[in-house]
């Protein structure tokens, strides 16, 4: 799949989320993994090391690459 089409999937699916941009980048760089990610997103929303990432400047480089060490984690489970 495409970047651009599973960005648009998840965007449609978790629109409601608070964050999910945040959370959808995170998700990028495994984008070659889409059945994974998109089985794991139920997971990788529900985090608390990424919902608390995500109250307290989330755009910071620390909150970034701590929410892309977790879904990484997150998916190797």
């Amino acid at each position: 799949m495409h970047i651009l089409n599973m960005t648009f999937q998840l965007k449609k699916n978790y629109l409601k989320i608070d964050g999910i941009d945040y959370i959808i980048n995170s998700c990028i760089p495994f984008y070659e993994q889409e059945e994974l990610v998109l089985t794991k997103m139920e997971d990788i929303i529900k985090d608390s090391v990424i919902t608390n990432s995500l109250k307290k400047s989330p755009a910071t480089t620390s909150n970034v690459n701590l929410r892309l060490s977790r879904v990484k984690a997150i998916l190797s489970e």
